[in-house]
């Protein structure tokens, strides 16, 4: 049988196989609104996937979006701020990724993701009532009467917060009406008696009303307040007062909201961003996962190496800075490669440094590297990272890593664009630094694509510090004083980077 016949035969039974209803399905959205059309958006088929888009039918369903200085756009669910990268085949929510079979895409003005991921994010995440048509493609929604979902109260180190998350994004201004009452009043938002739900939304004697004749809520607090200051709406749609109680017998100055602080202030919180007082280290691979194991009779694991490694460094950042130290993993277990850079940004990191013993099929390969997460430029460094993500193998949900081995390595280095420039540098320094250390061969700085970097929202560098197949650096690598060096090296590099972002 020709070639030409099997492929005329295959394509008949797929037409065959295709229900009535299948092929009479409409080729975009509807939107109702409380029952009134509100707009629709177009599908495009891509191989066999189809692809919704998404911002036609955010505008429909008046769901806020942005693009942000990255070019990523921002669609912003209360609370759930989701994120989607042009040309990615991922999207992030929170501090969780969500994966995807095919690249999200711009064209004509027009942002298309995925027709089941874009609406499963918008079943899960989407205030009010949503139901969904897919047969017919329609989206019926009943949007929540009042733009105030939930207002909730979180205790800080020196401060009390509450936090009111709407359905879009709203401003506020605080005035002080006397030394414990603070008034919130939105803009655009006229509170109802009935629209502040704040049962055991509470906090040490603190309470809110709502002052209709002024259309504002009213906070009572305990004891005179020191200061208070508005922040917000962030991408969540969350306006967040921010409030410092007084001392007793203190002179309380009055509270400040966010849109009338001064130029110091505003200087002072813009360079507290830039801060370099914390950083997070990782020790690679643990627990069931060795890692490479050196070919000579010691059988060295790279696990218990860069725990080591991980350690040391540690101890000589805290010896020598200010700096707060995060471990991923501070003995023998296995962090999921999504649970470390999950483990960094609710850290608060402001560096991500993981720590590998590099290895090879060449016994004679020897020296130093330092990566950083972008598009592979070499074979060489293509390889390395295929190693170090092999470590998936050991995943519980393998599924949530996509193949790295082709465009997915661009693809997702895209997510970390913004701090591109910043990883290359702290890599540049660890690796000048390390070299100067230990003596090592300098193999330089290059780029590939990292699980283990993808998702940190800081600059994060993964450094391989020697080669474990290479019998002479696996003595070395056994060596504490050799470790020492090479954590006294990542440190210089942290130092001399901390002071050029803080300058």
């Amino acid at each position: 049988m020709s070639l030409t016949l099997i492929l005329l035969l295959a394509t008949l039974m797929v037409i065959a196989a295709q229900s009535p209803d299948d092929a009479q399905r409409p080729d975009r959205w509807t939107v109702l609104r409380d029952s009134v059309e509100a707009g629709s958006s177009p599908v495009v088929n891509v191989g066999d996937e189809v692809f919704v888009d998404a911002l036609s039918l955010s505008d429909a369903l008046g769901l806020h979006y942005h693009r942000d200085d990255a070019g990523r756009y921002v669609f912003s669910l209360p609370a759930n701020p989701v994120v989607f990268v042009p040309g990615g085949s991922f999207a992030q929510v929170g501090l969780d990724i969500i994966h995807f079979p095919l690249p999200a895409f711009s064209q004509d003005f027009r942002f298309y993701v995925p027709e089941s991921v874009f609406l499963e994010v918008l079943s899960v995440y989407l205030p009010g009532e949503v139901s969904e048509d897919s047969l017919s493609r329609v989206i019926a929604y009943k949007p929540p009467r009042h733009p105030l979902l939930f207002l909730d109260a979180v205790e800080g180190e020196d401060d009390w917060r509450w936090q009111f998350v709407f359905t879009k994004p709203l401003e506020g201004q605080i005035v002080l009406l006397d030394t414990a009452t603070v008034a919130l009043a939105i803009d655009g938002y006229a509170p109802g008696s009935d629209s502040l739900n704040v049962g055991g939304v509470e906090l040490f004697g603190a309470s809110w009303s709502v002052d209709l004749a002024n259309k504002r809520y009213l906070l009572e607090l305990p004891r005179a307040v020191r200061s208070a200051r508005l922040m917000g709406p962030d991408a969540g749609n969350v306006l967040t007062l921010v409030v410092t109680m007084a001392e007793l017998n203190e002179e309380p100055a009055p509270p400040i909201s966010y849109d009338h602080r001064t130029v110091d202030e505003i200087l002072a919180e813009e360079r507290g961003k830039w801060k370099i007082d914390k950083i997070v280290i990782d020790a690679g691979h643990g627990g069931k996962d060795p890692g490479a194991v050196g070919r000579s009779k010691y059988h060295t694991r790279e696990k218990d190496i860069t725990l080591e490694m991980a350690r040391l460094l540690r101890d000589e950042v805290k010896k020598r800075t200010n700096i707060e130290v995060v471990m991923t993993r501070d003995s023998d277990v296995l962090p999921s490669l999504g649970e470390r850079t999950r483990i960094a940004n609710k850290a608060g990191g402001k560096l991500f440094i993981s720590i590998h013993c590099n290895s090879s099929t060449n016994r004679r390969a020897n020296g130093q590297y330092t990566f950083f997460l972008s598009p592979a430029r070499t074979e060489r460094a293509m390889n390395v990272a295929l190693k170090e993500n092999s470590v998936i193998k050991y995943e519980e949900r393998r599924e949530d890593y996509p193949d790295l081995s082709e465009e997915n390595f661009i693809l997702l280095a895209m997510a970390q664009a913004q701090f591109v420039k910043e990883s290359e540098e702290l890599a540049t320094l660890i690796q000048s630094h390390m070299a100067a250390e230990t003596g090592l061969r300098n193999r330089g700085v290059d780029q590939a694509g990292f699980y283990v970097l993808i998702g940190a929202s800081m600059p994060a560098v993964l450094v391989e510090t020697a080669f474990i197949s290479n019998a002479r650096e696996e003595e070395l690598l056994r060596s504490k004083s050799f470790r020492k060096k090479v954590a006294s090296g990542i440190c210089d590099a942290i130092i001399e980077f901390q002071k050029r972002y803080e300058e």
